[in-house]
């Protein structure tokens, strides 16, 4: 049996993701395994009660308020039945506490486990178990799990299609931002700033043909409870002095759990529910800005309930830029509770774009989260792809 760290956290996402599963995770402890008793961590309290399953917050602390139900170990000939308590202690506050009987019997601590909910039933699946995770999409009880169908993109990919018959098409601009631009023009979208999706509930991300990350969504830290409270902070005491642009400024990848050149790096902290941008000084860590999970999550969920992630081909002609939109991967309904994962997993990063202006001034383009265009199967289940020089 596989330890979480033995585990590769992002293939199991992609697994669930392929499947269409809907799930979260949590991984027990030495401790927590001999006192029959887990933390029921943010990500665990947000999934269950977005399926309606447990809403800690209205459940009073004490045993007499503990909750038991029926719940299910996913193993390889069926399943085996169980229960699982859900209650707040009279201590510590009433941290949420969650335990499956007889969990010992199924799994060893540290073991990454997946809860998912069908029909208000509670099943657990051990990840850690490789012969069950590899025969995991015949499983009866994966099987009747209810897939999601991509339907509501047939007129845009229509005028994708007779946008590609125009050839390359000449930039509506100059910048990084001109080929987004240029194809919303001429789909007849005013640029905005908006964070709904930009055609008809489509969001479109517009990318050269390369292997370089796509932006997600851009999402401006909680600075109310944040040390820092804005960008000038952030260049005032993160800032590198450019020579060749002879400014003070910051442009940098940040990572889960490894500091980049700048000694900055992001942390997921559980308890609070936060995701945190902090600095490695010689002596100590220091907090600079956190972001809400919850906001995070809705974020993505409301940038991208569909999205066109479209590849375009550049032609720079008389030091002017043309741009032919080929090829598309569509996507839909991604899954919220794997995106603080996939941070973990490094797969999802954060980008900062900011420099003083002359006049003093901060600027910043967007605090970024971003991902690898052939890592967003590991966030939208069964995404399509469509290559437009073979559907015109």
């Amino acid at each position: 049996m596989l330890s979480k760290s033995d585990t590769n956290i992002a293939d199991v996402v992609s697994l669930f993701q392929d499947l269409n599963i809907d799930c979260c995770f949590i991984v027990p402890t030495e401790t927590g395994m001999q006192k029959s008793i887990l933390d029921a961590t943010s990500q665990v309290r947000d999934f269950l009660k977005d399926k309606d399953y447990h809403n800690y917050s209205n459940q009073l602390q004490g045993k007499d308020n503990k909750l038991i139900k029926e719940c299910s170990f996913l193993t390889h000939s069926g399943i085996n039945k169980s229960k699982v308590s859900l209650y707040r202690p009279n201590t510590k506050s009433g941290d949420p506490r969650i335990w499956f009987y007889s969990l010992n019997n199924y799994a060893k601590a540290n073991n990454l486990l997946a809860i998912l909910i069908l029909n208000d039933e509670l099943f657990l699946i051990n990840c850690s178990d490789s012969s069950l995770m590899n025969n995991l999409s015949n499983h009866r009880v994966i099987k009747s799990l209810t897939n999601i169908n991509d339907h509501v993109f047939d007129e845009l990919l229509e005028k994708m299609i007779q946008i590609y018959k125009m050839g390359y098409i000449k930039s509506a601009g100059i910048g990084h931002k001109a080929i987004g631009e240029t194809l919303e023009s001429i789909l007849g979208i005013k640029p905005n700033a908006s964070k709904r999706p930009d055609y008809k509930g489509i969001e479109l991300k517009v990318s050269r043909n390369s292997k370089n990350r796509s932006n997600l969504f851009s999402k401006t830290p909680n600075w109310k409870l944040s040390r820092l409270k804005g960008t000038k902070d952030i260049l005032n005491e993160r800032g590198v002095f450019s020579e060749k642009k002879n400014r003070i400024g910051l442009n940098n990848t940040l990572k889960a759990n490894i500091p980049n050149s700048q000694n900055m790096l992001l942390r997921i902290d559980e308890r609070n529910n936060f995701l945190r941008q902090n600095y490695i000084s010689e002596s100590k860590e220091i907090e600079d800005v956190l972001w809400l999970i919850d906001e995070l999550k809705n974020s993505l969920l409301i940038k991208h309930p569909k999205s066109f992630w479209v590849k375009a081909d550049v032609d720079i002609r008389n030091n002017w830029q043309y741009f032919k939109y080929k090829k598309i991967k569509y996507t839909q309904s991604p899954n919220p509770n794997f995106f603080i994962p996939l941070i973990e997993s490094k797969i999802i990063t954060v980008d900062y774009l900011m420099h003083f202006k002359d006049n003093g001034a901060a600027r910043d383009h967007g605090y970024l989260f971003k991902i690898l265009p052939e890592n967003l199967d590991k966030l939208f289940p069964k995404p399509k792809h469509f290559d437009l020089s073979l559907l015109s």
